[in-house]
């Protein structure tokens, strides 16, 4: 498998990202979720996040994805102020189930 980038087409805001990075601990942080372009719901566990381009809305995030028969670490892009973004799936980092 190549690499490969989904789209996201709704997810949290910027309260949202908070919480999902914030709350809880490594076994009980909440997984927040994104619908992908293809109208899936893909559940996301926030590992770090980083400023895309310092506007307070563009943010480069990592995790661990699940929920849409890939499980792994993934790469996403997400802006808060439209609610999108893409997912950068890599091989190596996934299972397929």
């Amino acid at each position: 498998m190549a690499t490969e980038t989904i789209g996201i087409k709704n997810g949290p805001g910027l309260l949202g990202l908070a919480f999902g990075l914030f709350e809880g601990n490594a076994n009980t942080q909440p997984y927040i979720t994104f619908t992908l372009d293809t109208g899936v719901e893909a559940d996301f566990r926030l590992r770090s996040v980083s400023w895309e381009d310092g506007s307070g809305q563009s943010w480069n995030l990592t995790g661990y994805l699940r929920g849409v028969g890939i499980h792994g670490t993934v790469d996403v892009y997400y802006h808060t102020g439209s609610r999108s973004g893409c997912i950068t799936l890599r091989p190596g980092n996934l299972r397929i189930s």
